[in-house]
């Protein structure tokens, strides 16, 4: 089992360290951005849940690489979670994975299989929360549909926690999604700045 959510949100109450670890593909390392060690959501994320509750010891790092899909990233467990395992690990992966045609019924078993080893890499110390991949400009608004409803089926079955930054961006509508793009898959600063923004709000409900 995984760790429950709300035990890393008391963690933040009690103003105790906490270590926080994004894992992905290109749109959570940052690619498009000019400077994505500082603007990828990861890190705007740190800055706000530090301002938010008041003291520094709260830690966010990205660890996501461009092009990975979930093969690679259930490959890179040893290498991608430290043995200290981090309080909370937030997952957003499928790009590529649609990219490679993979059916909805593989990404969901690759998900599935992703989540178990990482209860078992870190014996159930970490609490994980899920993010369906986010839509792509024009015709790559709806690309991404089957993925998110996999996800949302998975957290529903499994009991894991859902910010469902998806829906948080199709519902902006097709132009004003563009808006905050840097192309068609990767968001520019004001979109890191929105996931980020989305996860303290569902953190702190």
């Amino acid at each position: 089992a995984l760790k429950n959510l709300n035990e890393v949100v008391k963690l933040f109450s009690e103003k105790k360290p906490v270590h926080i670890l994004c894992l992905g593909d290109s749109i959570t390392a940052g690619t498009s951005l000019a400077n994505p060690d500082e603007q990828r959501y990861a890190k705007v994320l740190e800055g706000l849940l530090r301002k938010k509750f008041e003291y520094e010891a709260i830690t966010v790092e990205s660890k996501a690489v461009g092009g990975a899909q979930g093969n690679d990233l259930r490959l890179w467990i040893d290498r991608d979670i430290p043995v200290e395992a981090p309080d909370l690990i937030i997952i957003m992966y499928g790009y590529n994975d649609k990219s490679w045609a993979y059916p909805k019924e593989y990404y969901s078993y690759s998900l599935n299989d992703y989540l178990d080893r990482i209860a078992r890499k870190t014996n159930g110390a970490t609490a994980v929360l899920m993010m369906p991949p986010i839509p792509g400009c024009d015709a790559r608004f709806f690309m991404m549909d089957d993925y998110a409803d996999a996800v949302r089926a998975i957290c529903k079955n499994r009991n894991i926690p859902l910010c469902d930054i998806n829906k948080v961006f199709k519902d902006l509508g097709r132009e004003a999604m563009k808006k905050i793009m840097a192309d068609a898959a990767h968001p520019d600063p004001r979109g890191h700045a929105l996931i980020a923004n989305t996860i303290v709000e569902y953190l702190t409900k």
